[in-house]
């Protein structure tokens, strides 16, 4: 019984490591948003940045603290990549939100994914109309000044 033991416990030991090293190669990172305490209201765009190894990700929407509630669900494009969200879901008040990157949909119990840092969802549309969000870019980078 104790060689059966060992058995397992080495087969689990394999499954673990290779578990781990797996996600060490293949790392998912969002790029933008990429700071706490960005402010998005209803109907913003946001180009969503991110980096992963997914050929086919979910893209969920998350809001609430302590009991978050799925708000939104897309189908970003795979790899890495910017897509486009409309925050296209109501609310009666501001929530604190993040965006989270999956390679299955939450059907699945698999532990792969990434979140964004935390942002406040503003209920109502922004005055003026909706806009674009997206991730500034370093005027040396493009200019050559740097």
């Amino acid at each position: 019984m104790s060689r059966l033991c060992q058995l397992t416990a080495t087969a689990l030991l394999l499954v673990l490591c290779s578990t781990r090293c797996a996600l060490a190669d293949d790392p998912i990172r969002f790029l933008y948003p990429d700071e706490q305490g960005l402010e998005f209201h209803y109907l913003d765009r946001v180009d969503v940045s991110y980096e992963s190894n997914f050929s086919a990700p979910f893209l969920f929407t998350w809001c609430g603290q302590g009991n978050a509630k799925q708000k939104q669900k897309d189908r970003p494009d795979a790899g890495n990549a910017t897509t486009q969200i409309t925050l296209q879901f109501t609310s009666d008040e501001d929530l604190e939100c993040w965006f989270n990157l999956r390679i299955h949909d939450l059907g699945d119990s698999s532990p792969l994914g990434a979140n964004s840092p935390a942002f406040t969802y503003v209920h109502t549309t922004r005055q003026g109309g909706p806009v674009s969000s997206w991730p500034e870019i370093d005027d040396s980078l493009t200019t050559g000044d740097g």
